[in-house]
């Protein structure tokens, strides 16, 4: 299966490297499909709207993109890790698009060809909150999230004397998507029983779940809430049993 999966690797990363280079000029690389719902909306936007032909690199065999690609989208599957390494070295192109930090820090690197490095944020938290000090010194451009991204960018990089980035205002996808399909519609305090509430944190041992999950848990259904409570993909791996614990607490609520 590791052989199986290295030789699918390379074979897709020499099928990437041979594409006539204004095929390759705009590529993005998701580390799988729980990250494509940030780039979704750039691609989509520059096929559809500017006419730009885009490559998609995935580390997720099962990333919904790879799996039904559209024709005008050139798709390829990376996972092994030693082939990425590759691929991020050797890289041709105009431009990368990622969600993932920490370009230098570890095992990703810069090109050694001249390539535009441009950050998309997965998260609306502070760029000092979750990552590396320098997660960010290394990209070129950042879409930020809100006004508190490039604030703290700013200052970072006044800071340590770095390089201006350049920085662009562009939201938060999984927010506008619902900003564009919420009704339109008040709902009283007096009717907070009808009231439906998503907890849906950040993870890590000092987040809502790991700390006082069942607290507020037990406090929104005392007060009538219908409560949906959606961890994030690493606190059902890393807090396991404290998912199961709240799955037995709070069992018999619907």
């Amino acid at each position: 299966m590791l052989f199986k999966n290295l030789l699918s690797s390379w074979q897709n990363w020499r099928r990437f490297k041979n594409l006539p280079a204004e095929l390759r000029s705009v590529v993005f690389f998701s580390e799988g499909n729980d990250y494509l719902k940030y780039l979704r909306p750039i691609i989509d936007k520059l096929i559809y709207q500017y006419g730009i032909k885009v490559c998609y690199i995935t580390a997720d065999k099962n990333d919904t993109l790879y799996l039904e690609a559209p024709e005008n989208i050139a798709v390829f599957n990376i996972s092994a890790e030693s082939i990425q390494i590759l691929f991020f070295e050797s890289l041709d192109a105009d431009i990368l698009i990622m969600t993932m930090p920490d370009l230098e820090n570890f095992h990703i690197k810069r090109s050694r060809n001249s390539v535009h490095y441009a950050y998309v944020h997965h998260s609306i938290v502070s760029t000092h909150m979750i990552y590396n000090s320098n997660a960010f010194d290394s990209f070129d451009s950042i879409l930020c999230v809100g006004p508190h991204h490039v604030n703290e960018i700013r200052q970072w990089e006044k800071h340590n004397n770095l390089k201006p980035k350049k920085l662009f205002e562009h939201g938060y996808s999984p927010i506008d998507f619902l900003f564009d399909h919420m009704p339109n519609q008040y709902v009283p305090p007096t009717e907070i029983h009808k009231t439906h509430v998503l907890i849906a944190p950040s993870w890590g041992p000092n987040c809502i779940l790991e700390t006082i999950g069942e607290t507020i848990i037990r406090k929104l259904l005392e007060s009538g809430c219908k409560v949906t409570v959606r961890p994030h993909p690493r606190t059902a791996r890393f807090a396991s049993k404290k998912m199961s614990q709240l799955r037995s607490m709070f069992s018999q609520n619907p």
